[in-house]
């Protein structure tokens, strides 16, 4: 962290459920989301740190209620590259790509229902498992 940095950071409590319901009542999240933009930071930010996994399903709006000149990051996205670099330079990373397992602890419907809102695709099978 550099210290000449300003950092400020925001709860945002009702995001996390606005993103699990979908995009069922848009004007709502806007008007959420545009609240709790309210004064942020005097002049306004520069960049936006996303901080939850949830979060990324409100970057287009985000970025629309912000403005260009606003830089919208995606903590997921930059966490997911950091961890590829790390694998592709110890010669861990396959060529193939790899899959897709999805695997969860309860709720298996409701993360089927959720995680097609998020990935924009069918899940078709989910592994319960027990930790």
């Amino acid at each position: 962290r550099n210290a000449r940095i300003p950092v400020y950071g925001r709860a945002c409590p009702l995001w996390v459920t606005m993103a699990e319901q979908g995009p069922q009542n848009a004007s709502f999240t806007r008007t959420v989301l545009q609240h709790d933009l309210r004064g942020l930071v005097p002049g306004g930010p520069t960049t936006i740190l996303l901080g939850c996994t949830h979060f990324p399903v409100f970057t287009n709006q985000l970025q629309d209620l912000l403005g260009a000149g606003v830089r919208v990051v995606d903590s997921a996205r930059t966490a997911a590259a950091y961890v590829a670099e790390q694998l592709a330079s110890s010669g861990l990373l396959g060529a193939d790509g790899g899959g897709t397992r999805y695997l969860a602890t309860d709720g298996v419907n409701r993360f089927v229902q959720v995680g097609r809102h998020f990935l924009g695709e069918e899940i078709q099978q989910v592994e319960v498992v027990d930790l």
